[in-house]
């Protein structure tokens, strides 16, 4: 829905950020990350048509800022859109102001800077390797082959490839060569970039489309089959998106949605905090419930280990508010040790969740201490999703 900002509304205010705790373990990784050189810090470019999106990192004045929500679309009063911001500052206050607002404080610090992604900050080497150069053009051409997939995709297959020349001189002679499909190409986008890795801008932007890789074979006039892998399946104002977005810093933040032929935003910075996660609980009947947090998505699996497993373990990818409020709570948990039960009924709980600011490691028969049924239903709130609305441990939690 659309709102309507009213002129008293232009001007965020900042305030403590309650839940800061949260944000802290990012902006020290973020520190360390730029250290080791995995981000970089580039301009974020002074003009008004650079994107704010959800998880940018920008310094402004010096203080590192993190955009960690963007609300409902606004109508500015000259008619455009707008959006009130959450930005986290580095120093444990927050704002709210609007994202013209913060454009144009960005705008006006002749310092201010964008933080890239981790993984996009390689590309933009200060000292390029020998073998890179230190600007290259990204260049988009269409064939004319007649191969049948080709003829009948005129407007959708495209070659993206970087080049350190003229793009009209990386296509002469297109004809003879495999990777364009030994045939003519028209030229229909170049982007030009400076300070670039250009080896590694090739391979993320074939990363981040690898979807949509044409999967064809070229026979040359000697019947020797060529595969080419530099061609896709992708609108030519999809490419350009990913080249915006390549620019600002936040094309990391999005993947190719094939059924849409657009890009797609991720939930990024879902879990940056959590260093393990391991929950195993075994019941009554020896049978065997275990939740691991691993590559970014909860594992959960559910059988008899020495005998067979109900199925394929289950998995999923908790959002980063599920995260947040998993910690939030975690940390506020008020554990407390008690004598085990006299009866050994075969329930135990092997346990190991390490956060940054709690730490709680226990494998234990019959657990009972001060808490422990709390905890086991804050662990079944961040397993509730689509396939189990009521949580992967329920059952037994309620049992």
């Amino acid at each position: 829905p659309r709102s309507e900002i009213k002129p008293a509304d232009e001007v965020g205010s900042r305030t403590p950020c309650n839940d800061f705790h949260i944000f802290k373990p990012l902006f020290e990784k973020i520190q360390a990350d730029i250290k080791s050189g995995v981000r970089k810090i580039i301009p974020h470019g002074h003009s008004d048509d650079f994107s704010v999106e959800k998880g940018n990192l920008f310094i402004l004045n010096g203080q590192k800022i993190y955009v960690a929500e963007v609300g409902e679309s606004l109508a500015a009063p000259n008619g455009a859109m707008d959006a009130r911001l959450r930005v986290i500052f580095d120093n444990g206050v927050e704002s709210n102001q609007l994202m013209r607002s913060l454009k144009r404080r960005l705008n006006d610090d002749e310092n201010a800077r964008r933080i890239t992604e981790i993984s996009l900050g390689p590309l933009f080497d200060e000292q390029p390797d020998e073998d890179d150069i230190a600007s290259g053009v990204i260049y988009v051409c269409r064939s004319q082959s007649s191969h049948p997939l080709i003829r009948d995709n005129p407007k959708n297959i495209h070659k993206i490839g970087v080049t350190s020349k003229d793009p009209s001189l990386r296509l002469s002679g297109a004809e003879d060569d495999p990777t364009f499909l030994f045939a003519k190409a028209d030229l229909v986008a170049s982007f030009e970039l400076y300070n670039i890795n250009r080896h590694k801008l090739e391979t993320l932007l074939h990363k981040v489309f690898a979807s949509a890789r044409l999967e064809i074979e070229i026979p040359d006039r000697f019947g020797k089959t060529y595969r080419p892998k530099e061609w896709f399946c992708v609108p030519l104002e999809t490419i350009q998106k990913a080249v915006d977005k390549l620019k600002n810093g936040t094309l990391l933040n999005y993947g190719f949605n094939v059924g849409s032929g657009d890009l797609e935003k991720k939930d990024v910075i879902e879990n940056e905090s959590c260093q393990t996660f391991f929950v195993e609980i075994t019941n009554y009947m020896h049978s065997q419930i275990r939740i691991e947090y691993k590559d970014s998505l909860l594992v959960m699996s559910e059988g008899f280990p020495t005998i067979h497993e109900s199925g394929p373990p289950f998995k999923f990818k908790p959002t980063r508010q599920a995260w947040n409020n998993f910690q939030e709570k975690f940390n506020h948990l008020k554990l407390k040790p008690k004598s085990n039960r006299d009866v050994c009924d075969g329930f135990g709980v092997d346990c190991k969740i390490i956060f940054p600011d709690k730490k709680l490691r226990f494998n234990l028969p019959n657990p009972d201490f001060d808490g422990f049924e709390e905890l086991m239903q804050l662990i079944n709130s961040l397993t509730k999703c689509k396939e189990y609305p009521n949580g992967f441990i329920s059952n037994e939690i309620n049992s």
